[in-house]
């Protein structure tokens, strides 16, 4: 569990070797007799900034331009930035790309000729392997798995860890990204915003620091080109932001320095710090990213979106109000009203739930609806069973249902599911979250 407050990173690791012990409810809880009922509730940390210096927007220009100019001047670009690490998705896309290739797009393989052009997935000289590969791959997996990966027929457990590194690398760079942008052209994947975008990038093993490489792609698409420089924008300027709450300590001084650091971003053009804060933006992007942002990104950005994510990835309350980007100090230290923590952890889900929801999608898609039925609700017992009912994998399921139950005709029943999706969306995304939105339309 990572969190994300005022500035500072907490993270808490379960510990491997501890010794079991007894599982306690709720109420034997250790930290409720120090902390009462505030200990299972994050959002108690809730820091409210309520500035006492009056309601002129002036009063914080030099603080908060010291401040910046201080956090900019500290952050040092040089050297190259730490390798981005391999996520277990693409693990999983990778076989199941192996197994079942598409027939279209970046790395299709036309049915009629699919044993032609195997040696397109695995070339004949690795997919035989060695002895010494699969005795080393044996030695490191074990004889379960290594047996359940030759059962597979795809050739991976013949090959040594340095061949599968290879091969797993030409597929994140040849095949991965270029099927999401195919997808996002063919409309399968529709990213609404960055938390959007950043999901469906993790989801199929592809790491955000690539997201560069992904602009480049999607040039021809506007909407995820936007989207994709929009993403580098938070991601480069949240870094100041959090050094920012880092460095001040009072409510005054942090609704101060937050509201200039904002005018600095958001504002018109014209401050000294507001060219030097987006000249070091440009810089970190490239440096962290390999993307060159366009010159007239500053003036084409779109502001209310920007201020969305940002205020969603650091915790920061705002006035809810309309606010003049035209002027060059939009926001006033009043308009800051409290941080909140930011919490981040692993979402687990159904690996059997996930293959049944495939299956009946693909279903639903060839129009046989009897197995649809009953391959969805499968699904969501599954999904209930190991996630609870309030997950939002179940919302998931519970909306698959629904539009299997409307195809049949049984409107009624599709209804009340929908409204369940609907529900567990509000509850775990918010009134504001495309998944949400979705449910409203899909209802």
């Amino acid at each position: 569990v990572k969190v994300h407050f005022n500035g500072h990173n907490i993270s808490a690791t379960a510990k491997t070797d501890a010794k079991p012990v007894e599982p306690w409810s709720v109420e034997e809880e250790p930290a409720l007799n120090h902390y009462d009922c505030l200990a299972l509730n994050t959002h108690a940390l809730r820091k409210f900034c309520v500035p006492t210096n009056g309601e002129g927007k002036d009063v914080v220009t030099n603080p908060s331009c010291d401040l910046l100019e201080s956090v900019l001047s500290e952050s040092t670009l040089s050297g190259e930035p730490t390798p981005p690490l391999l996520r277990w998705e693409i693990v999983s896309s990778w076989v199941q790309y192996l197994r079942n290739p598409p027939e279209e797009g970046p790395g299709s393989i036309p049915v009629k000729s699919y044993a032609l052009n195997r040696r397109l997935l695995l070339s004949q000289e690795n997919r035989s392997g060695s002895v010494e590969g699969e005795a080393e791959l044996r030695e490191k997996l074990g004889d379960a798995k290594w047996n359940q990966l030759a059962k597979m027929n795809i050739g991976l457990h013949r090959k040594n860890i340095a061949q599968l590194l290879a091969e797993s690398n030409r597929y994140y760079a040849e095949i991965a990204l270029p099927r999401i942008v195919h997808d996002f052209m063919s409309l399968e994947l529709s990213p609404i915003d960055g938390q959007t975008l950043t999901d469906f990038m993790h989801t199929r093993g592809v790491n955000m620091r690539h997201i560069g490489r992904l602009a480049a792609l999607s040039h021809s698409l506007v909407h995820v080109y936007s989207l994709c420089i929009q993403e580098m924008i938070i991601r480069a300027v949240k870094r100041v932001f959090r050094a920012i709450m880092a460095k001040v300590k009072g409510a005054e001084e942090s609704a101060s320095a937050l509201s200039g650091t904002l005018n600095a971003l958001l504002g018109a053009e014209g401050s000294p710090m507001s060219s030097e804060l987006w000249k070091w933006i440009h810089a970190y992007v490239k440096h962290r990213f390999d993307f060159d942002l366009p010159a007239s990104t500053r003036s084409e950005i779109r502001h209310l979106a920007l201020l969305r994510d940002l205020c969603q990835r650091l915790g920061l309350e705002i006035v809810s109000k309309s606010f003049d980007f035209s002027s060059k100090a939009p926001f006033a230290p009043q308009d800051v009203i409290a941080l909140v923590p930011v919490c981040k952890y692993v979402q687990f889900t159904s690996a059997d739930g996930r293959q049944l929801l495939e299956y009946a999608k693909s279903a639903l898609d060839k129009g046989k609806l009897d197995e649809a039925v009953s391959a969805s609700t499968s699904a969501l017992s599954k999904m209930c069973a190991v996630c609870g009912s309030h997950h939002r994998a179940s919302a998931s399921a519970f909306s698959l249902l629904a539009v299997v139950l409307y195809h049949t005709g049984d409107f009624l029943q599709a209804a009340i599911y929908q409204q369940k999706a609907l529900a567990v969306n509000e509850r775990e995304y918010g009134l504001d979250h495309p998944d949400t939105i979705k449910s409203y339309g899909d209802l």
